[in-house]
């Protein structure tokens, strides 16, 4: 059996782990998400998500003609991205919420480090003025939750085959 390449496997390491961190904080923000003090109305229907609850609304990055287009839209204006790599640009709306829960979504690649990208990140979020829950800033894993105005923002940093991937999910609250 031939020796394995050293580099792919710990590239898939790191891919692995970024993947398991990235649905960790994922699971996090919806489990905060679900505590968060909310007004419900009752329709007598269940809480199962459906194909008809959720409006998934995809980027298409091959046809975009200026660099804001790159970006979801409604996704805030005012945290910092790097248009020029995004890989991942889109938005969840789950209608069968009261009141709506949007989830906006861009991944991408960067040249810079990631120490440097976790610490731009750490720096717009606490002048922005989010707050951080106990485990709100995991330098360790390179990833930052915080929360403002009863919506949340998750950013996950990561290398990958010698590139830096930004992963943010920000969710909205209602309209």
């Amino acid at each position: 059996m031939p020796p394995e390449n050293n580099s792919n496997s710990s590239s898939n390491k790191k891919l692995i782990t970024l993947v398991v961190v990235f649905v960790v904080l994922i699971a996090l923000a919806f489990l905060m998400l679900k505590s968060t003090p909310q007004t419900v109305t009752d329709t007598g229907t269940s809480d199962q998500v459906t194909r008809e609850s959720v409006k998934f609304e995809q980027v298409n990055l091959e046809g975009v003609t200026s660099e804001d287009e790159k970006l979801p839209s409604g996704f805030p204006r005012d945290i910092p991205i790097e248009t020029k790599e995004i890989f991942i640009s889109d938005t969840k709306v789950y209608t069968d919420r009261t009141p709506n829960v949007t989830l906006y979504t861009v991944n991408y690649r960067t040249d810079k480090s990631v120490s440097v990208k976790y610490s731009e990140y750490l720096n717009y979020m606490t002048k922005a003025l989010y707050s951080f829950e106990q485990n709100g800033k995991d330098e360790k894993n390179h990833a930052l939750y915080g929360s403002k105005s009863g919506n949340t923002l998750l950013v996950a940093i990561s290398n990958t085959e010698g590139k830096t991937v930004v992963q943010i999910v920000y969710t909205k609250i209602g309209n």
